[in-house]
């Protein structure tokens, strides 16, 4: 996998996704940036997370480098959705966001993040041991070389 991917919260189920790509090798810990909200989780990832991937709190001067990526995953809980706002780069084309937040449709991903192609998928827990099940959804502007992305995200997880 060639691109940055930025993750907008770095649970579980981020985790269980980004994982299995990094042991795999097929992403690097440098191409991974990470958004968290408290400082308590920036220090945890930090610590105790076995990559040194590249993790940043919400409010520092270098949160926008998650949005500079192509590729993000957005990986809050469903409540939180509405503290998120996106930052556009312009310099950027195609830019993707797969959601994982339950409950929330393409239609209002698509209004929330308007400068993105967005992808809704459903996942559930066992991906943490490769043994998850993994349902993806998309509208008809997402791109043939999106949708591959995308599988080959899950792929190693599920």
């Amino acid at each position: 996998m060639k691109s940055k991917i930025g993750i907008i919260g770095f649970g579980n189920i981020a985790k269980a996704i980004i994982t299995p790509l990094l042991d795999k090798k097929l992403i690097n810990p440098d191409q991974i940036y990470c958004l968290v909200n408290s400082k308590k989780s920036l220090e945890n990832i930090k610590k105790n997370y076995k990559y040194n991937i590249n993790v940043f709190q919400v409010n520092s001067e270098y949160s926008n480098l998650v949005w500079d990526c192509q590729v993000k995953l957005l990986s809050v809980k469903p409540q939180h959705l509405q503290e998120i706002n996106e930052i556009y780069n312009h310099k950027i084309k195609d830019n993707l966001l797969i959601s994982i937040l339950a409950g929330v449709s393409i239609e209002k991903l698509n209004y929330k993040f308007p400068n993105h192609n967005c992808v809704r998928v459903v996942t559930n827990i066992p991906i943490k041991v490769g043994k998850g099940l993994t349902g993806i959804a998309w509208d008809k502007k997402i791109l043939e070389n999106q949708k591959k992305l995308t599988k080959e995200l899950f792929a190693s997880s599920s």
